[in-house]
């Protein structure tokens, strides 16, 4: 009887001590709390005078210190080209950083754009002064005649120029064989 007592006592101690993988979580960890905090709110960014980005959130909370905003209950980025929406992406929430005006989203990320290519993921960083969305993530990669997968993307905002780290899927395009070396 001491065994099997001692065996399902070290069994608990053995599984009780391993690190449990948690969903995915944002990033999104600011301690104290925030100078400001709006609801149902739209935040317009600009750059040069232009208008840059239009961040529309259920819940905005500013942190001074950090020179941050934090947007939860789900959010919308419109990112503008010559005062046209040229993409938009849509999370669960997401970090303005004030300094640089990039954006950060997290949480079932949808990025769009009216070439007709959408980008899901889970993380999704919108760098505003080189106009790029980059992640280091997975990724699905949806046109009218692809589905690609892969772990990592960098891309243009229009969604136009495009590069999927370790990329597989499915195309329904025509490959010219004769051009292939």
């Amino acid at each position: 009887m001491k065994k099997y007592f001692f065996l399902i006592f070290y069994l608990v101690i053995l599984t009780s001590c391993q690190k449990e993988e948690l969903p995915y979580t944002s990033e999104i960890d600011i301690e104290g709390k925030p100078n400001q905090q709006v609801w149902a709110s739209e935040i317009s960014v600009f750059n040069e005078g232009k208008l840059s980005s239009k961040i529309l959130a259920g819940e905005i909370q500013k942190f001074e210190v950090e020179k941050q905003l934090i947007a939860t209950g789900k959010i919308r980025v419109n990112i503008f080209e010559n005062g046209k929406i040229s993409s938009t992406v849509d999370a669960d929430s997401g970090i303005v950083f004030e300094k640089t005006n990039d954006v950060d989203a997290f949480g079932n990320v949808v990025v769009h754009s009216d070439s007709g290519i959408t980008i899901f993921t889970d993380e999704m960083h919108w760098i505003q002064k080189d106009r790029i969305f980059k992640t280091e993530v997975k990724v699905m990669v949806v046109t009218e005649e692809d589905t690609l997968y892969g772990t990592g993307l960098e891309s243009d905002e229009k969604l136009e120029n495009w590069h999927i780290e370790n990329p597989y899927g499915k195309s329904e395009r025509t490959i010219d064989r004769s051009k292939l070396k």
